[in-house]
Order: C-alpha cells, then structure tokens, then sequence
C-alpha cells in the first residue's frame, strides 16, 4: 500500500472559487472585505514567503489590503499600539499577527489586545469560549487549524468516526507557545463526533512510538524534521503534518532570480507513505486550506460588522 498525498491546492480551489463569488455578491452592496496583515521582519526566509502568501492571495480576493512590516526591535507596546490602531480603523474587518514573533512579545497580550470582532484565526478568548462543551455563545470565528482539517477530511472523504485520533506536540511548543496546546485542546472540542476517542501528547511523552501506533488519525506539529517513522504508523492511518521546517533554499522555477524556501515537515514521507493511507504534508498539505479558511473568516467578519450596522428595509 501507498499512501495518496493530500494535496491542500486541489482542496482549496473550489473553497476558493465559492469564497470568490461571495466575496463579489458582497461587493455589490459597495462593501469591500478590508485585511491588516502584520509581520515582524525577522530577516527569514520562510516568515516573509508566508507573509506574501497571505497578502498575495487577499489581493487575489478582491481584498483591501493594509500591510504592516515590522522590525525585529520592535517592543510589545508598540507592536499592540499598531493594533489598536486597525481596531479603530472601520475600513478593516480583520486583523492577523504572523507568527513568530521575538521572544520579547508575548503572542497571548498580542491575541488579546485585537478587537474580538476582528481577530480572525478563532484564538480570541471571546471567539475561542463558545468551543466550551458548557458554553452558550455562537461560535463566530472558527479556528483555521481544526476547519482547515474538517475541509479536508470532508474532501477525501475520511471520516472520523469511532477513530482514535492522537495529536502530537513539540515540548517546545507547549512550553513557549500556549497558543499550540489551546488549539490543540480547544479545537479538538469543534472537530470531533462525540464517540472518537482523543489523545495529545508531547515529544517528551514516554514510548512515543507506540502511542502513535494507536492512531487511526496522527496529526504532527513539532519542530523536528523527519521525526515520525513508518513503524510509528498505524497501516491505513491518516498523518497530518503541519508545521512546515525551512531545511535550505532554491530558485524559484517561476520567478527567476527569486529564492524560495525548502521545506520539509516533521514526518518522514518515504518511509510513512508505506504504511499510511493518507497523507497531508507538512509544506502543501492543510496550509493552503487553512488560509482558505482564514480568508472566509475576513469576509464573515466584515458581513456580521457591516450588515448588522445596515437598517432593515
């Protein structure tokens, strides 16, 4: 058996082409989605191509567009006094910080100090409570991760039901960055049938190996290239790597003159696709979905700020 690789580009042109005509009926009511997408410079490689993929396919969209490169120098307090500027600014209904940031701002001040109605990747506290099996509150602003992987499941026809799903962490993650293990627990809670059975566990977890062998469903997100082997794989299991690893650099075959990032994930590919059924990799996977997702949210957000402001005729 080998595995079929989950291409996220095939996934994501009908969402694409859907989001594209909604985007348009919307426009006829002369309201024009607006984005604020903000980085912090940290001179990679990898953080600027994912930069230009966000900003690039908003345009593509039909989008307006208000860019905001940063310093690596940059304080926290001025990094979330640019926020709060786009908070106040009425032509811009979502709002996205790229990760990383440095070491000396802390994403969850970041996550907090963004307008709830305009925080678009479901990590707000205001947007991430109605994912409370206890809580009333609408669920407005899905999480990117867990819709992303819906979409695809949906698209291939997995399904999820009765499966032992085992979602493993890098320590790293857990320890210097909250928001992994909140989307993690959180975002497990939307994705879910009521009779899966979920595990999360970190690199430091004992007998890795077979806590993987347990899953119908193994969603990776470390930092680690190739850390996930063949014999870590259930036969006829679904593997989801999601954090993409910058390992070199390339020529663009498009753009000549251009660099390119290599990147690889933190499955072994050739070594899993004997074993697993399916396979959505690191670079190409569920990213192209997620920021599918990520884009349906922005529109979402500019209907529920400006229809809900319109009279009723």
């Amino acid at each position: 058996m080998t595995a079929t690789i989950i291409e996220g580009k095939k996934v994501q042109l009908p969402l694409l082409k859907s989001l594209h005509e909604e985007v348009l009926e919307h426009k006829k009511n002369n309201i024009v989605p607006g984005m604020a997408i903000i980085m912090v410079d940290n001179g990679e490689l990898l953080t600027r191509t994912n930069y230009a993929l966000h900003v690039n396919l908003a345009n593509q969209l039909g989008y307006l567009v208000k860019e905001k490169v940063l310093s690596n120098d940059i304080t926290e307090e001025e990094l979330i006094h640019i926020i709060e500027g786009f908070n106040r600014d009425e032509s811009i209904d979502g709002i996205i910080v790229l990760i990383p940031l440095p070491d000396s701002i802390n994403v969850v001040n970041v996550i907090n100090a963004i307008d709830p109605d305009k925080e678009i990747e479901g990590l707000h506290p205001l947007n991430a409570i109605g994912l409370f099996p206890t809580s009333n509150s609408p669920v407005n602003v899905p999480m990117c991760v867990t819709s992303s992987v819906l979409k695809v499941f949906d698209y291939h026809k997995i399904n999820l039901d009765k499966k032992n799903i085992v979602i493993l962490i890098d320590w790293s993650f857990l320890t210097s960055n909250p928001i992994a293990t909140m989307v993690a627990k959180m975002g497990s809670l939307a994705i879910l049938p009521p009779d899966v059975t979920i595990k999360i566990i970190n690199t430091n977890t004992e007998n890795l190996e077979e806590h993987c062998k347990e899953a119908d469903v193994l969603i990776v997100s470390t930092e680690q290239v190739d850390l996930v082997k063949g014999n870590w794989i259930k036969p006829g299991a679904c593997v989801v790597d999601f954090n993409p690893i910058q390992v070199g650099v390339k020529e663009s075959n498009i753009h000549p003159g251009r660099k390119l990032p290599i990147l690889k994930g933190s499955v072994e590919i050739e070594s899993v696709k004997e074993v697993a059924k399916w396979i959505a990799p690191a670079a190409g996977g569920v990213g192209p979905v997620m920021l599918t997702m990520l884009m349906e949210n922005v529109l979402n957000s500019s209907k529920r700020r400006h229809y809900n402001k319109m009279p009723i005729l």
